[in-house]
């Protein structure tokens, strides 16, 4: 037994409460990004080469400047190309309207995106 797993699924909260807020400022810095420190734990746990499903909001990717230590660490590498979208319809779950996808990584065959119909 051991070694890294086939898949790691990631579907970490997105909304921080006091205390979260203060763990993730500590390990993401001032404006803290959940499953963007989700990620990097993964990556920690696991290496740039695992296979890893990660549910994050549109914002881990985009809406960023070019200056903004996100989108450089996936400009520069530092985060492993992501293989495929999925994009999910804002109201994926009832009585929720927010914009929402699933980065896959290091997963070979897939259509550059997918669409998550009814």
């Amino acid at each position: 037994m051991g070694g890294a797993p086939g898949l790691v699924l990631a579907n970490p909260p997105f909304n921080l409460d006091a205390k979260t807020r203060q763990l993730a400022v500590a390990q993401g810095g001032r404006r803290p990004l959940l499953p963007e420190i989700w990620l990097q734990k993964t990556l920690a746990l696991f290496g740039r080469q695992q296979p890893l499903a990660l549910f994050a909001p549109y914002g881990l990717r985009l809406n960023q400047t070019q200056t903004s230590a996100r989108w450089q660490k996936f400009v520069r590498g530092v985060y492993p190309p992501i293989a495929s979208i999925v994009a999910l319809p804002k109201n994926v779950y009832p009585d929720i309207l927010f914009h929402s996808e699933i980065l896959l990584f290091n997963l070979r065959g897939l259509n550059a995106h997918y669409f998550v119909g009814e």
